[in-house]
């Protein structure tokens, strides 16, 4: 089961993944960020992050693990972990799917 709020998120996700052409988050972080600047894009002025920090202000396995989750299940994301980093590619035909569904 997945809340509302996380479905939203993921949802717009997937939506942004299309419109920016995204084919892969090169880092786990890059996509935690992705996801902060959906779910809670006022955290960038926040005085808890820094403007020229890289790193989420929350944890994001917490925040945005149930809307990763989703897109993995959904086939649009796929986890690659290597040696030093792991690594998210996007499934195009799977993502069209899936926007298709939700129009």
């Amino acid at each position: 089961m997945i809340y509302s709020r996380n479905l939203n998120t993921a949802k717009t996700a997937a939506k942004l993944i299309a419109s920016k052409h995204i084919t892969r988050f090169h880092s786990q972080n890059a996509l935690y960020i992705f996801m902060e600047d959906i779910k809670e894009p006022w955290i960038k002025s926040s005085k808890y992050r820094k403007p020229e920090s890289k790193s989420p202000a929350y944890t994001g396995y917490q925040n945005y693990q149930p809307s990763i989750k989703f897109l993995m299940e959904k086939g649009i994301l796929t986890k690659h972990a290597g040696s030093y980093r792991v690594s998210y590619a996007v499934n195009k035909e799977n993502l069209t799917n899936f926007l298709q569904t939700i129009k």
